[in-house]
This record gives C-alpha cells, sequence and structure tokens, in this order.
C-alpha cells in the first residue's frame, strides 16, 4: 500500500483519494523517538526526534540541510501546525492517536539538523494530559516505549481553525451532526 511503501522510505507524502472530488494530504514521519521536556508558555512540551525526509533533508552538506528547512518551514512543520503522533505498542493493539501543536520555532529545527543528517527534531505540546504521562513513563521505563510510532502532520496551522473548533465544542448539541456525519467501521 501506498502508507507501506512511505514506511519503508523512511517518511513521505501520503496522497489519499476520498472520493471524486476530495483528497486528503499530509506529512508522514518515521521512527519517532522522544527526546527531553520543558515547560514553557504552552504548557509542557517533548522533544520528538524523527527521520529527515527524502532529498536535500537528509544531505550529507549542512548548508543544503539548512537551507531546505528554511525554504519548508512555511509549508512544514510550522510553530504552531497541527501534527498527530500514531502510537501502535503491539501488533494485536489498536493504535492510539495523540494529537499536538508544534511549538519549535525553525531555528530550532535549522540548529538541529547541522549536526543531524537524516534525522529532525521539533517540540511538541499535546493536547491531552494523558498522553504527557504515557510519554514520561517512557522516560522511567524504558520498556514501555516499543511499538510503532509515526508522525502526522496537518498542512494547516491549529491556531487557523481554533475559534471553529471550540464554537464546535460550546455549540456541538444545537448543531445536527447526527444527521449529516455518520461513523463507519
Amino acid at each position: 500500500s501506498q502508507l507501506e511503501n512511505i514506511l519503508h522510505e523512511c517518511g513521505g507524502r501520503y496522497l489519499g483519494v476520498l472520493d471524486t472530488r476530495d483528497t486528503i494530504m499530509f506529512s508522514v514521519y518515521t521512527n519517532v523517538t522522544f527526546g527531553s521536556s520543558e515547560l514553557d508558555r504552552r504548557g509542557l512540551s517533548f522533544g520528538i526526534e524523527f527521520d529527515a525526509p527524502r532529498g536535500r533533508a537528509r544531505s550529507a552538506r549542512p548548508e543544503l540541510r539548512v537551507a531546505y528547512w528554511e525554504s519548508a518551514s512555511r509549508k512544514r512543520l510550522m510553530q504552531g501546525g497541527l501534527v498527530a503522533l500514531v502510537w501502535k505498542r503491539a501488533p494485536t493493539e489498536p493504535p492510539s492517536v495523540h494529537l499536538g501543536v508544534i511549538t519549535s520555532s525553525t531555528k530550532d529545527i535549522q540548529a538541529f539538523v547541522k549536526t543531524s543528517s537524516n534525522r529532525v527534531q521539533i517540540k511538541v505540546s499535546f493536547f491531552d494530559p494523558e498522553t504527557d504521562l504515557r510519554i514520561v513513563q517512557t522516560f522511567k521505563y524504558p520498556h514501555l516505549n516499543i511499538g510503532t510510532k509515526v508522525l502526522l502532520e496537518s498542512p494547516i496551522s491549529f491556531e487557523s481553525v481554533r475559534p471553529f473548533l471550540e464554537a464546535l465544542s460550546q455549540n456541538a448539541e444545537r448543531i445536527p451532526f447526527s444527521r449529516y456525519l455518520v461513523l463507519q467501521d
């Protein structure tokens, strides 16, 4: 499948056709590992490290990697961007999805890729405190840091859709979603 190819190539863009008019596209980053945590104005943020995308982002020359992230910063891994950590611990366990916002700046990414030719590191603040706890537990108990972890990046800034989502959460009972949205297996 397309996703298997992306995982095999250590990341890439997923493009899915939903029907004749709609498509979905997002970036997939593989081999996710957790780094240090820090407390900042957005709350608790975790270092998330993953494979660099193919092409100039994996160049042997540091200046080409930095130039890539400088030019890609308006489209990829931008501060305030929405990401999802998909974590599947065991083959029999369903994957869990944890949403968060990128808190690192383009300068942070560029500083990291100067020293690493095939990895990228960002800081992410997750929405759910249970996600924070699950990640902290992997620091204390490394045997819990198992399974497959991939990071999905939405091509939108969370801040641009926040007012819409907050309005929906406050007025959800007044909007007849059940007539228009159907849960499908």
